[in-house]
C-alpha cells in the first residue's frame, strides 16, 4: 500500500461505541490505521445559542468535520486526508482501488475527491451525465471521475489535500456560525470550490441501518455485494 501510506484516515463518531467498533473492525480488516473523533456537541461555544435544535445539529456536524480537518492540517505530515462517517460500508477492493485513485489525484492535481455521497440513481445514462460530466476515466479500476453541481449532499467519505484543508479552515473555522442566523451545511461548504471531482462507482456507501427515506433510496440504488 505504497500510495495509501500518503493518507491519514479519520472517522467521525459521536460517542457511539457500537458504530465505532464496527468501523474499527472494518479498517483493521483492511490494514488501515484510523483516528476516531467524537465530534462537537450542540452546546459547544462555537455554535450560536439562539439556533433551533435542527440547525444546531447541522452546525455540530459541520464543526466536527472542521475539527478533524484542523487536526489533519496541523498534526499530520501526510499528503492527503481521508475522512469518513461511522455508518458506511466500503468496497471490498477498497485498498487496491485507492492505490490507483491516489495516483490519479496526483496526476490530475485534484484537491478534493468524493468517495461516498448521496445519489438516488446510477451515473450510467445520458440524462445523469448532463449534470455529472466525465472528467477522466480509469479503465484499470473501472472507475470514472465526474464534475458535479455546486451542491451535492452526503459526505460519507472524501479525500482532501493539505492546501484544501488550509482553505476550509481559513474560510470557515473561526466562529463562522455566529455570522449567520441560519445554518450552513458542511456538504455545501465542502463541495462548492476548487478542483473537485467525485468517483463512480463509489468507494463507500451508507450501511443498511438508515431511517431516512432519501438515504434508504440512495442506499438501495448504489449498494450491492461489492460493499461490506
Amino acid at each position: 500500500m505504497e500510495s495509501l501510506s500518503k493518507c491519514q484516515f479519520y472517522c467521525l463518531n459521536f460517542n457511539n461505541e457500537y458504530k465505532k467498533n464496527n468501523m474499527n473492525n472494518l479498517f483493521h480488516k483492511l490494514g488501515i490505521d484510523c483516528s476516531f473523533f467524537s465530534g462537537v456537541q450542540r452546546d459547544n461555544s462555537k455554535i450560536i445559542k439562539t439556533l433551533n435544535k435542527y440547525h444546531k445539529k447541522q452546525w455540530s456536524i459541520t464543526y466536527s468535520h472542521l475539527d478533524i480537518i484542523y487536526d489533519y492540517y496541523y498534526n499530520s505530515d501526510k499528503k492527503f486526508a481521508i475522512i469518513c462517517e461511522d455508518d458506511i460500508k466500503l468496497h471490498i477492493h477498497f485498498t487496491t482501488i485507492m492505490e490507483q485513485i491516489i495516483k490519479d489525484v496526483e496526476h490530475l492535481q485534484l484537491e478534493i475527491v468524493l468517495l461516498g455521497y448521496l445519489l438516488p440513481y446510477k451515473l450510467s445514462n445520458k440524462l445523469s451525465s448532463r449534470n455529472y460530466p466525465i472528467k477522466y476515466s480509469n479503465r484499470a479500476i473501472n472507475c470514472t471521475y465526474h464534475s458535479f453541481p455546486e451542491y451535492l449532499s452526503g459526505s460519507h467519505m472524501y479525500m482532501i489535500t493539505k492546501s484544501y484543508a488550509r482553505y476550509l479552515l481559513q474560510m470557515y473555522y473561526n466562529s463562522y456560525s455566529n455570522k449567520y442566523n441560519n445554518y450552513f451545511l458542511f456538504d455545501k461548504m465542502l463541495f462548492r470550490d476548487n478542483n473537485r471531482t467525485l468517483i463512480y462507482p463509489m468507494l463507500a456507501v451508507e450501511n443498511d441501518e438508515q431511517d431516512d427515506l432519501y438515504h434508504i433510496l440512495c442506499n438501495k440504488v448504489n449498494s450491492n455485494d461489492l460493499y461490506e
